[in-house]
Parts: C-alpha cells; structure tokens; sequence
C-alpha cells in the first residue's frame, strides 16, 4: 500500500471512531469531495462520476495500469483491490486545480434525467441491505419513480448521496470545469475511443448496464420539470437543455 493510500485509510479508521456529531460533519465535508483515480505515472487524473458507466472505466483503468491490454472478465479481486487502495482517493477542487496543471484531467457526465432514473432502478433491484440511498434519505424501499424523484428534489447536494449528486459539483468549481476532457454517455464508445487513441487504453468492457426503459419514457411533462428544476445546472453546464426540454413540454 502506498503512503498516501495508508494516510488515507488512517484517517477513515480515526474518523470512525469519532463521536456521531463529529462524524455527521465529516461526511457532509465528504460528501461535497470528488472522487478521483490518479496514475501519477502516466500523469492522468480520472475524475469519477457516479452512474456514468464508471466500473467500465475504472475496469479498463486497473488494467491499463497494470501494463495490460485487455480487460480480463471479472478480473482478479486481488489486483482490483490494489489498485483501489493505490490509485483512488477523494479530493476537493483545489487539488483538482492543482493537479490539472501537470496531468491530464477527464471525466464522463451523462442526461441528469437518465442518470437519475438510473440510480433509482439499481437502488430498486439491490437487496434491503444495500438500498444506500433510500437508507440514508429515509425513503420507503417501495417508493414509484415519481416518488423517488420528489425526495431527491428537496435533498441540496451537500446533504445527497453521490449517486444522485450533481455532475457539476464533481467537475466544476465557480471558475467553470475543472477537466480538460468530458467525454458523454450517450458517446460512450465514440469518446472513449479518444482517450484509446491517445493513451492506449484498453476497449471499456461491459459492465452494470441499466435494464430500465428509455428514460423519456419514466417522466411525465411535471415530474421531468422537477428534475430539471433540481438538476438546472447540470443541464445548462453540460449541455442537455435541448433533450430535457422535449420532456418538459
């Protein structure tokens, strides 16, 4: 293990053990982190966002950091786990900042209307145990979509699950984005080829696909004007005012 990965898993042991108040702001402080994968070899900062196909990037990112140049199925957990404590850490806008200086920094959005559906979907089909979201946002494990999205509407992003937590606030700070490189969903395969070209990644593999319907079919005119109310810089930031407003009509 690194020295930073152990600073790191030092510093998660003592906030455990931390009274409840004290761990209550700690998490609010974590919450408003990025979650980042640093090769510092290769000079190459992936900025994580969650629900946009992020165990397929960080799948081709253990590999290729491991010298490899195929993404082995299901791979060993061993070597995931490695990369994990060596590679992946949270960081605040300023480190972002300062390491785009010298690395090259990318990240991966996606339709915050699709993203959103999607967290639901994965948070409906895991078992009691793992409903993180609905857990920590007392939100009934029965809840409709409709519901599900009236909850996280009322929830500011310092208070919300990652998974549900605003694109921007992972890749922007109040100078604009932070990464050199924003490659979209809805291009995975296009965009991440960009990436292939110039660094020699390996092909993202497969991984979690959504089994949900179409998103544009989950919303009504309303409910899509609530997500969009609550996601409004998401949409005006990454570009998706034109899909949203077909919803929203």
């Amino acid at each position: 293990m690194s020295l930073r990965a152990t600073a790191y898993a030092i510093g998660r042991a003592l906030a455990g053990a931390a009274p409840d108040s004290v761990q209550r702001r700690l998490l609010k402080i974590r919450r408003l982190q990025s979650g980042i994968w640093h090769l510092p070899e290769q000079r190459i900062v992936y900025v994580v966002i969650p629900k946009v196909a992020t165990r397929s990037v960080l799948a081709a990112l253990t590999t290729f950091a491991a010298g490899e140049e195929t993404v082995e199925r299901g791979g060993s957990r061993a070597a995931v786990t490695e990369a994990l404590n060596r590679y992946q850490r949270g960081a605040f806008p300023p480190e972002i900042r300062r390491l785009a200086r010298t690395c090259f920094t990318f990240a991966f959005v996606r339709n915050p209307l699709d993203r959103l559906l999607s967290a639901y979907t994965q948070q409906m089909a895991a078992i009691e145990t793992q409903k993180t979201i609905f857990r920590q946002h007392d939100i009934p494990f029965d809840v409709s979509f409709s519901g599900f999205v009236e909850a996280i509407a009322s929830i500011p992003d310092e208070g919300c699950d990652h998974h549900v937590r605003s694109q921007h606030s992972f890749i922007a700070d109040g100078d604009g984005l932070m990464v050199e490189y924003l490659g979209r969903f809805e291009r995975l395969e296009e965009d991440w080829k960009a990436l292939v070209d110039r660094f020699g990644f390996p092909a993202l593999p497969r991984r979690h696909a959504s089994s949900h319907a179409p998103y544009t079919e989950a919303y009504t005119p309303a409910l899509a004007r609530l997500a969009a109310e609550r996601y409004s810089r998401d949409i005006e930031l990454l570009g998706y005012e034109e899909e949203v407003a077909r919803l929203t009509r």
